[in-house]
């Protein structure tokens, strides 16, 4: 009996060690920050460079710590299966913020969607598959 219990403690013990230390402290989280694109402002405007700049939140006032992903609102289908991007899709919007977000270490998401696009059963059907 004695040598079962040694057995059964040798082996809860490997098992145990198999699964290493919980993640107490661990920091490497997941964490989105949302940016509705109407609401960033990519500075003072140059002509050719950026443009639509009427939004409350300046591109440099990021704090790019704060998260780990950041998700840019919106744009959503046309009626042959392309996006539309709006505002985003102003001259000088939306790729030097991805460059910006890129230098800073984070990813962009771009999200497909949004109240009143009435083209998603036009942009899916199987013409445009």
């Amino acid at each position: 009996m004695r040598l079962l219990a040694i057995i059964i403690l040798n082996l809860f013990l490997i098992i145990s060690e198999s699964f290493g230390q919980p993640n107490v402290g661990k920091t490497d989280f997941w964490v989105s920050a949302y940016l509705p694109s109407w609401e960033l402002n990519m500075g003072a405007y140059v002509a050719g460079i950026n443009h639509a700049n009427y939004g409350q939140l300046p591109v440099q006032n990021i704090d790019w710590n704060a998260f780990t992903h950041i998700m840019m609102f919106a744009c959503g289908p046309n009626t042959n299966g392309s996006l539309s991007y709006g505002n985003l899709g102003v001259i000088g919007r939306k790729k030097p913020f991805n460059l910006i977000a890129r230098a800073n270490g984070r990813p962009v998401i771009l999200a497909v969607g949004g109240a009143g696009n009435e083209n998603w059963g036009e942009a899916t059907s199987p013409a445009n598959r």
